[in-house]
């Protein structure tokens, strides 16, 4: 396997922070049973492009907006251990807390 070094990393967050009424998202059975596959986390490699091109900023925004409406692609996923009945439940957070 190729090594690989970072020069840079960054995160997209939705334009905007605007998302009243969608701060919680209860999963479905369905949902709960993809948490056992692993989790479909991807990065994108791209060659070092030209100044002038501002392809990297293009697509940070592009991005970001795309965020605003598909908003639980930004959210956190949460793990809640219910103590009283010993049991564990997951949720998406789509807060801008964190």
């Amino acid at each position: 396997m190729a090594d690989v070094t970072v020069i840079s990393s960054s995160i997209v967050q939705p334009r905007s922070t605007n998302q009243s009424g969608r701060t919680k998202i209860h999963l479905t059975p369905f949902d709960l049973n993809l948490l056992y596959v692993d989790y479909p986390q991807r990065g994108l490699l791209f060659r070092k492009p030209e100044p002038e091109t501002r392809f990297i900023s293009r697509l940070k925004t592009s991005l970001s907006t795309a965020l605003e409406i598909y908003f639980p692609f930004a959210g956190r996923l949460v793990k809640v251990e219910n103590l009283e009945n010993d049991t564990v439940s997951f949720y998406i957070d789509c807060e801008d807390d964190n």
